[in-house]
């Protein structure tokens, strides 16, 4: 059986009341996993001082079906911004 991960790098600059986060939704459109809080995983408010790792272990939430992995960013006109590079989906070893 699949144990897939998601990894990615991301970078944030924001201002105050600003967001990044990684949603994750089924075919279907059902919200599987929506962080809404910094205590979750995927959930980001602190800026960061150079690009940053992330691991995430898709078989949690994705059930081993198909998913949509949605990167979003909520903010302000404050700051650059939220970039991903090196998005990578593969099976957890």
């Amino acid at each position: 059986m699949l144990s897939p991960q998601l990894t990615f790098s991301y970078f944030l600059e924001s201002g105050a009341n600003s967001a990044a986060r990684v949603n994750i939704i089924g075919t279907d459109g059902a919200q599987l996993y929506a962080p809404s809080t910094p205590e979750d995983e995927m959930f980001f408010t602190e800026n960061t001082d150079g690009w940053q790792d992330v691991t995430f272990d898709l078989s949690s939430v994705a059930g081993g079906q198909k998913v949509i992995v949605q990167f979003e960013f909520i903010g302000n006109d404050d700051g650059a911004g939220f970039f991903i590079d090196d998005v990578l989906i593969t099976d957890k070893e």
